[in-house]
């Protein structure tokens, strides 16, 4: 049990009903000690051995010198209460409520306020119970006159007790408030002129009442804001919504629930509140508990980067959960450091997929800091798996794809070792491996996206057979449905990069349906049948992604092939409400008010759709409708404009090479040159702790731009130059 004393006087004016607010508003207050510290000897050196009461003395000073000196007294007392680790607590009617009586609402006003502190000290303190002994200054009929005795108080030891506990168990049992069983309230009451302890309580009282008032300098007035600022314990009589809401949520150790309600806040002071308190509850939890709850944060995390695919709303999210909740931990338990590091890997899984490189490269070093704490339990092969995985994905964002291959390489030789001793070990020769399947998986997106940059026919060939092994054997890895589509979308990828693509079709139909009888020559045959099955399931945007690339990639050499997929998506309403939003739906992609202002693109700030706006520019400058691939190729570049990550620099980069490719126009080469320079001032790194491994790249693009300033160089040089750019940044 843990074993509190709470300390409390009152001040303002009590049930008038001042409709001018023209006099203070009642208020209840004082200092909440942790049994231990209590010790009246230490609140008589706080008054300096001087029984000294600040409101009345501050009523007797006559000169401006006294009223200085008393504010001064004041404050340093208050100082002294903070620096010895006492918490300030307020019960304030700043609604200014009123009722039948005084007494009636100050007995009910420390009602609420001491069912608000027991829930709030309950929280902190989870399954443990909480013994509050209060000690209040005695109320008295007349508080100008001195008080002689306790005869003189309108409201008696014998009236607290019976009347206060009834009004917080009647609360708890409403389910009003939540205290953990067992916690109890007890009372004593006392002079505010006689008890030091009281007499701080006046002090902080009239402090945090007149903390705007004249009697205090600017100065003070900002000690003393900062003072109360920082307390955790200042109640209102109506609680809003969202408190009512976190304490439900922290009794039944809904962390996740609380870490919504902190997201939805857009007062900064009102999220600092519940994730300060949802900080505390984590530190305070058993470790069984703490690692349910992290089960549940991160399935929710899943939810948005898998079911949802929403990077932007997941960024704020996580980075959220680390900034105001995951640093304020102080525990040393194994589970909160685990935690820690699971958001870390979440943040960098979202940084990956937007190509924040430099975001990304600042995480890597933290999780690869903090991951040493596992070293030594089972759990550290999984994550350093998850670690491995995101930085060479990070690689890939930064175009280092041999750099990828490379981290990957004795990862794969370890997951494929542990594979094997499982299959020695039970005697079963279909054992699945998720870990090894995702590194396989993830070299297959480094290796295809090698492709396109080699020399030779010959140099692209061996790339693919080596891309075709890891995903035959990353198939066979998984048994999750979900994983295996994963896959075959990687590997539709892989044929439309060797521009396979009848092949890359087939892929990406058995993505969705585990049809053996559809082969090459069926795709072909039957392109619009296949299609309208495949749209029929709903696909989700990067399933899309993946088909408009291989109709704006087909349609430079088979714009047949190429037409017959945009003709399917056209007449599809499911694929146009993903692609171009609901409201434009019925509206033809080829039609020629698909950019008016009544009816247009309304730009998905979020990736792929810079690919899909630009797959599209490529199909429409095939297809000779200039008009509409200049808006798709704009939309591109507006798309990775918002996003401002470095891999996106990048792409609009391609998207202003293949504008010139196409229109032959010179504003193109100016953009792309521009395009240079910002990414060139913005990412380039001179030095840094981790190798860069996207330097050479960003220099590569800077010569190439050298090149196109130059006079000497004829339009087919620059186009041969831009093709050359657009193969060296595959992304």
């Amino acid at each position: 049990m843990k074993r509190y004393e709470l300390y409390l006087d009152e001040s303002g004016e009590f049930g008038i009903n001042d409709k001018n607010k023209e006099l203070n508003p009642s208020l209840i207050g004082g200092i909440l000690v942790l049994n231990g510290l209590n010790d009246e000897f230490a609140y008589k050196n706080i008054l300096n051995g001087e029984k000294s009461h600040i409101s009345t003395d501050r009523n007797k000073a006559k000169t401006p010198e006294e009223k200085k000196s008393i504010s001064k007294k004041q404050l340093e007392i208050l100082e002294k209460i903070n620096n010895l680790g006492y918490e300030f607590v307020i019960f304030e009617n700043i609604e200014r409520k009123i009722m039948n009586s005084p007494n009636e609402l100050y007995l009910s006003m420390m009602a609420d306020g001491i069912a608000n502190l027991m829930e709030r000290l309950c929280i902190e303190n989870p399954n443990e119970p909480i013994s509050l002994t209060v000690k209040a200054a005695f109320k008295r009929i007349d508080p100008k006159k001195e008080f002689k005795n306790a005869t003189e108080a309108t409201i008696q030891l014998d009236e607290y007790e019976p009347i206060i506990i009834k009004k917080v168990k009647s609360k708890i049992l409403q389910q009003e408030y939540y205290v953990t069983p067992d916690s109890n309230i007890s009372f004593n009451l006392d002079s505010a002129n006689l008890s030091y302890s009281l007499m701080l309580c006046d002090a902080v009282c009239n402090a945090y009442l007149t903390q705007d008032a004249f009697h205090f300098t600017s100065e003070q007035k900002n000690k003393l804001k900062n003072l109360f600022k920082n307390s955790k314990y200042i109640f209102k009589i109506n609680r809003e919504k969202y408190e009512i809401m976190l304490s439900k949520y922290l009794s039944h150790n809904k962390i996740v629930d609380s870490i919504f309600l902190a997201f939805e806040q857009t007062d900064k002071e009102k999220r600092k509140f519940i994730t300060d308190l949802i900080a505390k509850n984590l530190d305070s939890m058993p470790l069984t508990q703490v690692q349910i709850q992290n089960d549940l944060l991160k399935m929710k995390i899943e939810e948005f980067l898998k079911i949802r695919g929403d990077m932007k709303y997941a960024e704020e999210f996580v980075t959220m959960v680390y900034n105001d909740i995951c640093i304020k931990l102080k525990s040393d338990k194994f589970e909160i450091k685990k935690m820690k590091l699971d958001i870390l890997l979440y943040i960098l899984t979202v940084y990956t997929h937007e190509g924040k490189n430099l975001e990304s490269e600042k995480v890597i070093q933290k999780c690869e800091e903090k991951i040493k704490f596992l070293k030594g339990d089972i759990a550290f092969f999984e994550y350093y798996n998850i670690l491995k995985n995101r930085k060479s994905v990070f690689y890939i964002d930064c175009l280092a794809y041999s750099k990828s291959v490379d981290e990957l390489s004795d990862l794969i030789k370890k997951n494929r070792d542990i594979k094997e001793t499982l299959k020695n070990v039970t005697g079963d020769e279909d054992i699945k491996s998720n870990l090894l399947g995702k590194s396989l998986g993830t070299r297959l997106q480094a290796y295809t996206n090698m492709i396109r940059s080699q020399e030779t026919q010959e140099k692209k060939e061996k790339i693919y057979e080596f891309a075709k092994k890891d995903w035959e054997e990353a198939v066979n890895c998984y048994s999750s449905k979900e994983d295996i589509s994963r896959e075959y979308i990687y590997r539709s990828n892989l044929e439309c990069e060797m521009e396979k693509y009848e092949d890359a079709l087939l892929y990406l139909y058995k993505s969705i349906f585990n049809d053996s009888k559809v082969t090459s020559s069926n795709v072909i045959n039957n392109v619009k049948v296949l299609l309208n099955e495949i749209l029929k399931s709903k696909p989700n945007i990067y399933f899309l992604n993946q088909l408009i690339k291989i109709m704006g990639e087909s349609s430079k050499n088979n714009f047949g092939f190429a037409k017959n997929i945009f003709d399917v998506i056209d007449k599809s309403r499911v694929a146009k409400a993903i692609i171009l939003g609901n409201q434009i739906a019925d509206i033809s992609i080829n039609s020629t008010d698909l950019f008016d202002e009544s009816k247009h693109i309304e730009i998905t700030n979020q990736h792929p759709f810079e690919l899909i706006y630009n797959y599209y520019g490529i199909y429409f400058a095939n297809s000779k409708n200039i008009r509409l691939s200049k808006e798709f190729f704009r939309s591109a570049i507006q798309v990775a404009n918002k996003t401002g990550s470095m891999t996106l620099e990048i792409y609009k980069i391609v998207v202003y090479a293949n504008m010139y490719i196409y229109f032959k126009e010179r504003c193109y080469l100016e953009d792309l040159i521009k395009c240079s320079n910002i990414l060139f001032e913005k990412y380039y790194v001179t030095k840094n702790d981790m190798e860069y491994p996207s330097n050479k790249i960003i220099e590569d693009i800077k010569d190439f731009c050298n090149l196109i300033q130059d006079d000497q160089n004829s339009e087919e040089d620059i186009i041969f130059g831009a093709n050359d750019l657009i193969n060296l940044l595959r992304i």
